[in-house]
């Protein structure tokens, strides 16, 4: 059976540290592992990142052409749009990479967390951050 992938790219629109490199290289070797799924990544808007991502046949990649500046509208869009994404177009599952998931989705979905340092060391980090 096929499934349609659909994949949070909130990710591509931060600074590229550690998460962002992870979470793209994680998302590219999927691609390159996997040709018979069909994946849809869900973008706030393009950017050079999401441009190079054009070479993989298996991946559609659906901006929303939301103009985003700060981090406020970003939730937004997670939180409001990329759910209702997801449903429009009947992804079987949502994958995000990048350590935030929308709250309230009827798409099962995957959340990678790729550390829980935050819980470990509260002092570290920002009441934003967390």
């Amino acid at each position: 059976m096929i499934m349609r992938i659909a994949i949070n790219g909130k990710f591509l629109q931060a600074q590229q540290t550690g998460v962002q490199r992870t979470s793209l290289n994680l998302l590219k070797h999927l691609l390159l592992l996997d040709n018979d799924n069909d994946y849809l990544l869900f973008i706030i808007s393009e950017t050079k990142t999401t441009k190079s991502l054009n070479r993989f046949k298996n991946l559609k990649i659906i901006s929303s052409n939301y103009k985003e500046n700060q981090l406020f509208k970003k939730l937004i869009w997670e939180q409001y749009f990329l759910p209702k994404l997801a449903k429009q177009y009947k992804a079987d599952l949502l994958f995000c990479p990048a350590n935030s998931a929308p709250l309230f989705t009827s798409t099962p979905y995957i959340v990678h967390i790729h550390d829980a340092c935050f819980k470990v060391n509260p002092k570290w980090y920002s009441f934003k951050f967390k």
